[in-house]
């Protein structure tokens, strides 16, 4: 048996327009705070791995004789590539070590955001 119907068995009125309004911009709300709940560093550690693994991917489908005919700035690419990932690397480490990363992505992501743990216990909610 539905919620409503039960609703309905004991006798409850339909909820008023403005009811159903209100509700409405509840959900809204309690949808918007759950985005702000959720800690962004998080998603950022992940998104900068996904980035790391494509920056792994296409160096691995160079072909070392065409980027040292200096033909084209490929080789001068790869190398900035290579730059850029080593600094990712170093960034993600320290992060996945500052963040309690888990590497079980949908359960950090679920993890709610300590500034938001703290403003709520800072006011008493």
């Amino acid at each position: 048996m539905a919620f409503d119907d039960i609703k309905k068995e004991a006798g409850e009125p339909e909820p008023t327009e403005r009811e159903k309004h209100l509700l409405q911009k509840i959900s809204v709300l309690e949808q918007r705070l759950a985005e702000y709940e959720k800690d962004g560093s998080v998603g950022f550690y992940y998104e900068t791995n996904r980035m790391l693994n494509k920056i792994v991917k296409a160096m691995r489908n160079r072909n070392m004789d065409d980027m040292l005919s200096g033909e084209t700035k490929e080789f001068e690419r790869t190398i900035a590539m290579m730059k850029q990932a080593k600094e990712a690397i170093d960034s993600l480490r320290d992060l996945r070590e500052r963040l309690d990363i888990s590497n079980d992505e949908q359960a950090d992501l679920q993890r709610k955001s300590k500034f938001m743990k703290n403003l709520a216990e800072d006011r008493n909610y």
